[in-house]
C-alpha cells in the first residue's frame, strides 16, 4: 500500500491517507511535523517538516 502519515512530535497520527501527487496539509497547525512516506515496495522514509 502506497500511503502517508503525518505525526505531531508527540507520536500521535494527525494524517493518514493514500499517497498521491499532492497532498493537502493546509488544515494542519502550525508547528513541527514527521511525515511518514510508505510504498509498496517497503522503499519507506520519514521527513521532519515546520509547518508555517
Amino acid at each position: 500500500m502506497n500511503s502517508i502519515s503525518v505525526y505531531d512530535l508527540n507520536g500521535r497520527s494527525v494524517l493518514t491517507e493514500k499517497l498521491k501527487s499532492k497532498s493537502n496539509l493546509s488544515k494542519l497547525a502550525r508547528g513541527l511535523y514527521i511525515l511518514k512516506i510508505e510504498t509498496k515496495d517497503f522503499n519507506n522514509q520519514e521527513i521532519k517538516f515546520i509547518k508555517n
